[in-house]
């Protein structure tokens, strides 16, 4: 199924793995199925014909940013940031924190409404590789963003 590397990466987050770091806003579903809408609703009016399936596809939405929140996973170990998240194939992203160049925390215009934040974790590849947490709260975003700057720091060896 997964490449064997010798390690048990891969198997973070079985159905009985580990959990996220910090849970999503409560809000996030909603806020999700809102942004899905909002581009399908601006992607149909350019492709004037969609806009007749629009009520067709509000189910199918619903149903994927379901299955996506269900499915995002992201866990802080003791070398490295891992991230998977997807729905029909799933992304994985593995940043060790000696990588880690800069870490965000923002908000969209959407995000903003229903007071979420979202953490972008960028680092030091060629082409400039990021990871994005979305939808968090004000406090786990920043629990988050903290502990990865220390984590960083002990990566580096970097005192205050």
């Amino acid at each position: 199924m997964f490449l064997n590397t010798g390690c048990d990466t891969f198997a973070m987050f079985g159905e009985e793995g580990k959990t996220n770091f910090t849970q999503f806003a409560g809000k996030a579903r909603l806020v999700y199925i809102l942004n899905s809408l909002l581009g399908l609703l601006i992607f149909s009016v350019v492709i004037f014909p969609l806009t007749v399936l629009l009520p067709l596809t509000i189910p199918f939405i619903a149903w994927y940013a379901n299955q996506w929140l269900g499915r995002f996973k992201f866990t802080l170990d003791e070398s490295k940031l891992f991230v998977r998240y997807g729905v029909f194939l799933y992304n994985y992203q593995l940043i060790p924190y000696e990588n880690v160049q800069d870490i965000h925390v923002t908000q969209s215009l959407v995000d903003q409404i229903f007071g979420m934040w979202s953490v972008t974790v960028f680092t030091a590849t060629v082409g400039g590789g990021s990871a994005r947490i979305p939808l968090l709260e004000k406090d786990g975003a920043e629990r988050l963003k903290d502990e990865l700057f220390r984590k960083m720091k002990e990566a580096r060896n970097v005192t205050d």
